[in-house]
């Protein structure tokens, strides 16, 4: 049983992942976003050590979330850098 102040900590990250998550989907600068959603989950799961997590639904959108973002994000930084290269000349 985790003790309240580290219950409280959980539930912080867990909702601070979802929020990260949020803003990943920002062509370009998302990336940086998922990333740190992606390490707020990491420190979320290592503080829950197979415990009930109330904010559990938040710390998982916030996995699918960043991952999704974070790729879309990229790809579309790519296809602009793309554009970007071919349109020099």
């Amino acid at each position: 049983m985790l003790p309240p102040a580290d219950r409280i900590t959980l539930i912080r990250r867990s909702v601070r992942c979802f929020w990260w998550s949020v803003f990943s989907f920002i062509p370009g600068l998302g990336m940086i976003f998922a990333a740190t959603a992606l390490v707020q989950h990491g420190m979320a799961r290592r503080l829950a050590r197979g415990e009930w997590n109330p904010a559990g639904r938040y710390l998982l959108s916030g996995l699918l979330l960043a991952t999704f973002g974070g790729l879309f994000s990229a790809i579309v930084f790519l296809i602009f850098l793309f554009q970007r290269a071919t349109n020099v000349g």
